[in-house]
């Protein structure tokens, strides 16, 4: 149904990149976020991690703007595929309309804390504030055929984009900067893929004080096991 969100989505996904503390090691860590949209003013984001780093995530977007605002979308009506030779061709037939997108504008605050391990292999404390802005985007857009048959915009999904500045609290104080691409989408009907790309730096402060990238890619897909119906829009 278009542009309705849900009011809980859980996001399982497995997350590669650098230790904010010892930066020289591969963290490798699984998450299981959650994100609940409360109304039309903030939505509520938990997480639970665990890995090279293990605990916790508390987080949440508060919204300075929430508009719908109608753009052109390209509707995927059929694909052929054509092998000539050793050549394969496909052709892709498109149906384009006007579709409305949510637009979200907010600030942003994520909390973590848990513990790390460091370079003796003992857990150390760490604790990390993310605060800045958030954009959002969503769509749930649909053409619909007579014979009730119907192909999803290539807009479907949400998308979440925030600039955030970084405390971290540790073995060394830390600040520095991150941009974190994360998004959703249904390649395949009941599942849905995530990703979630995080870059930025830390400068650690105090003896030996480095900088650290913050660099972690996290990608994963959750099956949905119950069957529904979906409620489209012409």
């Amino acid at each position: 149904q278009s542009n309705t969100f849900r009011k809980l989505s859980i996001k399982p996904y497995l997350a590669l990149g650098i230790s904010p503390v010892d930066g020289d090691e591969l963290a490798v860590q699984l998450n299981l976020d959650a994100q609940l949209w409360l109304n039309d003013k903030m939505d509520l984001r938990a997480g639970a991690h665990t890995g090279n780093f293990t605990g916790g995530m508390l987080g949440g977007t508060y919204y300075l703007t929430n508009r719908i605002v109608s753009k052109s979308q390209k509707f995927i009506v059929s694909e052929s595929t054509e092998t000539r030779g050793n050549t394969e061709t496909t052709t892709t037939n498109y149906y384009r309309a006007e579709g409305n997108i949510k637009k979200i504008k907010g600030i942003a605050i994520d909390v973590k804390s848990g513990v790390i391990p460091n370079s003796l292999q003992e857990k150390k404390l760490y604790s990390q504030i993310d605060f800045g802005m958030d954009f959002q985007s969503f769509a749930r857009n649909y053409y619909e055929k007579s014979d009730g048959e119907y192909y999803p915009s290539n807009k479907n999904g949400w998308t979440s984009f925030k600039l955030q500045g970084v405390i971290g609290i540790g073995e060394k104080f830390a600040v520095g900067a991150v941009g974190t691409l994360q998004a959703s989408r249904r390649p395949w009907k009941g599942a849905t893929m995530y990703l979630t790309i995080p870059l930025g730096v830390l400068k650690t402060f105090g003896s030996g004080g480095e900088i650290i990238p913050i660099i972690s890619p996290g990608f994963g897909l959750s099956i949905n096991l119950i069957k529904n119906k979906a409620s489209v829009s012409k």
